[in-house]
């Protein structure tokens, strides 16, 4: 019925010719369609076969009302007798001829075959007719695969996407845990230091800007029964890599190594100093990088206790 194609149909005929139950299959539904295409036939009119033969007439010049078809009925069964024979006078019998013997019949000549031509070609040279409903089925199945597949594609791309998502907000949150505890380091030091500024045993020395840094101040926070320095900075020029700020405190007019610092971008910090046990004054010099036993360097700020 044309739903196959060339390829199909050379499918098909080989199945048929190595499996004789899919012929037979082939044969009983060109039967079917055969019986059908034959039970709805409708018997002619009767007057159907009269225009045919009026036509034919036609068409060879002949009057359909001179030559009429004769009817069965009209044909004579026996021989007439005219007038002129019946007054013939009677035939001798000498005169009558002996009849001949009479030869045998010819036996008549085998009927051809008559040549029969196939209403329809062979069974296993037609290509199968495969039910709709298994076409549909195939169609859907095919539709369904391509649609897992791209479902398939498509769950893959999205979890790609939600690994490196997830890794993305993994890393993140690593940084904002090291963000956070930076900040809270950062704020027990600021109240660790409030704590101890405010301590009411503090003495607090201002240490003003020399004429290396003018505008520098200092503030030192010294605590005579614990020993303990806290020192605040602003306004110091960045030192070179290999030079650091050096505290130092002056007793009996003699320095006391208090310790090196860097600047460091927090202007708020407080910089913890070694200990000592007594001082008269305050000031910070550029040393080399580690620090001095004594002074070597310019002193940019300067401050003496109050009496």
């Amino acid at each position: 019925m044309g739903g196959l194609s060339a390829e199909e149909a050379q499918e098909v005929e080989a199945m048929a010719q190595q499996h004789p139950q899919v012929q037979q299959e082939i044969a009983n539904i060109y039967e079917t369609l055969e019986a059908l295409a034959t039970s709805g036939g409708i018997a002619p009119r009767p007057e159907l076969k009269i225009s045919i033969l009026q036509t034919i007439a036609a068409e060879e010049g002949i009057s359909w009302e001179d030559a009429p078809l004769p009817e069965l009925s009209a044909i004579p069964t026996g021989i007439p007798i005219t007038a002129e024979a019946a007054a013939e006078p009677p035939i001798s019998p000498s005169a009558v001829t002996p009849p001949q013997p009479v030869p045998p019949p010819e036996k008549p000549e085998t009927a051809k075959p008559a040549k029969v031509v196939e209403l329809y070609p062979p069974a296993a040279a037609v290509p199968a007719i495969v039910p709709a409903s298994r076409r549909y089925l195939l169609a859907a199945s095919i539709v369904f695969a391509l649609l897992g597949i791209g479902a398939a594609a498509y769950m893959g791309y999205q979890w790609q996407n939600a690994k490196e998502d997830l890794a993305h907000t993994i890393n993140r949150n690593q940084q904002l845990v090291q963000e956070y505890n930076t900040l809270k380091n950062r704020m027990n030091r600021v109240v660790a230091d409030v704590v101890q500024l405010k301590n009411p045993n503090n003495q607090v020395v201002t240490l003003a800007g020399l004429e290396a840094a003018p505008s520098a101040l200092a503030m030192v926070y010294w605590n005579p029964t614990t020993g303990d320095i806290s020192l605040s900075v602003e306004g110091l020029p960045a030192p070179p890599e290999d030079k650091q700020y050096q505290l130092w405190a002056l007793a009996d007019g003699k320095p006391i190594d208090a310790g090196v610092f860097d600047l460091n971008d927090q202007p708020e910090a407080v910089h913890h100093m070694k200990k000592i046990d007594r001082a008269e004054a305050f000031a910070i010099t550029l040393e080399p990088r580690g620090g001095m036993p004594a002074p070597t360097g310019a002193m940019y700020v300067l401050g003496k206790m109050k009496a």
